[in-house]
């Protein structure tokens, strides 16, 4: 997992705008420390904050509460939506952002208050919401996804092909980087220990999403490239696309 130093100069080098009058600054933050301007700069902003006792804790991992967190201060996110769903709480990490994804009319529940946060994610699912943030009208055709599918393949986001098929951490990646404009990553997937599992065409993308915070490691080194996305996962990432690129 990213240490929240690294998570706090990662968001530090999408700020438009540096030059931020200093009022905060932590004890366990040595005014040389490589991080130093990027954590007192962000927590200045109030977009990262303490652990308490005016520390910072930057070389704890950092959680995925934590991490939404952030994303939702930076992008300045809405997320004071209703919440309409018996299966998601004020208490689980994704809460922010079911809410948000719901409210911005990109997911919906399986039913009228079920969400199903545990459940899978079809590469079809993915497509709707995708072409949902595109503005595109997804009600019509053969199947539920047809216009969706039609969408993908004609904006080069997908060859629309095993709709019903559970997409990948992987192929959502590479989807969302394609509708991104497929923009250039800096640095390397050698810190997962699980990174010689990318498949060739997804490197690149995945390397612009852990960059940018969009898909982050399950733990202990690992990426999981081949895993499947929870539906909460994918409204996780949703949300820190839209941070991203707003």
């Amino acid at each position: 997992n990213m240490a929240r130093a690294q998570v706090a100069q990662m968001f530090y080098n999408l700020l438009l705008n540096k030059n931020v009058p200093i009022t905060v600054s932590f004890s366990d933050v040595a005014p040389d420390a490589w991080y130093a301007e990027a954590v007192n700069t962000l927590g200045s902003l109030g977009i990262v904050a303490g652990i308490g006792n005016g520390q910072f804790a930057p070389d704890r991992a950092i959680t995925r509460a934590e991490f939404t967190v952030i994303a939702m201060r930076f992008a300045e996110l809405d997320t004071s939506g209703e919440n309409i769903f018996t299966d998601v709480s004020e208490n689980d990490w994704f809460y922010d952002a079911v809410v948000y994804v719901y409210n911005e009319g990109m997911m919906s529940g399986i039913e009228a208050d079920v969400f199903s946060p545990d459940g899978s994610m079809t590469r079809a699912m993915f497509w709707t919401v995708l072409a949902r943030i595109d503005g595109a009208d997804t009600s019509g055709g053969l199947e539920w996804y047809s216009d969706a599918q039609k969408w993908a393949i004609s904006e080069g986001v997908s060859d629309g092909t095993e709709p019903n098929a559970l997409i990948t951490r992987e192929q959502l990646a590479t989807m969302l980087w394609r509708y991104a404009g497929e923009p250039e990553g800096n640095s390397t997937l050698d810190g997962f220990t699980d990174s010689g599992s990318v498949s060739y065409w997804a490197y690149d993308a995945l390397v612009w999403a852990v960059e940018n915070g969009i898909v982050t490691g399950m733990g202990d080194g690992i990426l999981a490239p081949q895993g499947t996305a929870t539906r909460a996962q994918a409204a996780t990432m949703f949300m820190r696309y839209m941070s991203v690129v707003k």
